[in-house]
């Protein structure tokens, strides 16, 4: 009978080896875990920051009557533009009803600036002197005049087709998030002219 007091050396390496094996496994799918909800939740504020740019132009635009100037991302002044352009700044004229007297409504100029720089979107209109922010991680937004029949500028357009790029790049993970919203938004007010 043989006397069992321990485990030989060989039983030991091959356990070591085993509980490694496994070890890293459990390991490399926790970090790819670690990895993959991360990414997700980068693209996740990306689609909220292109749409909430989205939405404050949609917002804007559906009450304007028409756009009074606008700058591609150079500083170059666009308004007798008739294809897509980079946008850097631009100025809408809004009609406002003021409580039940639709017959006198007042006009209010929105600003938008895009920092192409910083990678943000903001405004300002009559009522608040200085630029807020709408929306950061932006990498680009294109404009073009409505209808796009290849004649309609931005000074006598019905609307605009707005197409916002949101662009995150997550140096710990080593991933971007990227995404593209494109809508169309015709002014609600463009037969109105104060």
């Amino acid at each position: 009978m043989r006397n069992n007091k321990g485990f030989t050396l060989i039983e030991v390496v091959l356990g070591i080896a085993l509980t490694s094996i496994v070890l890293l496994a459990v390991g490399s799918m926790l970090v790819t875990a670690v990895v993959n909800n991360k990414d997700i939740a980068n693209k996740s504020v990306v689609q909220q920051n292109s749409e909430l740019a989205l939405a404050e132009l949609r917002t804007t635009c559906f009450d304007a009557s028409q756009i009074m100037e606008i700058k591609d991302t150079s500083g170059h002044d666009a308004i007798n533009e008739t294809g897509r352009i980079p946008l850097g700044e631009m100025v809408i004229r809004r009609a406002v009803i003021n409580g039940d007297n639709f017959a006198a409504p007042s006009e209010i100029l929105t600003f938008y600036k895009f920092d192409d720089t910083a990678h943000t979107f903001g405004f300002k209109d009559d009522v608040y002197s200085n630029y807020g922010l709408v929306s950061q991680y932006i990498d680009s937004i294109y404009i073009e005049p409505l209808p796009s029949d290849g004649t309609t500028t931005f000074k006598d357009c019905l609307g605009i087709e707005v197409s916002i790029k949101g662009l995150l790049k997550d140096t710990a993970i080593k991933k971007k998030s990227e995404v593209n919203v494109v809508t169309q938004i015709y002014f609600r007010n463009s037969d109105f002219k104060v």
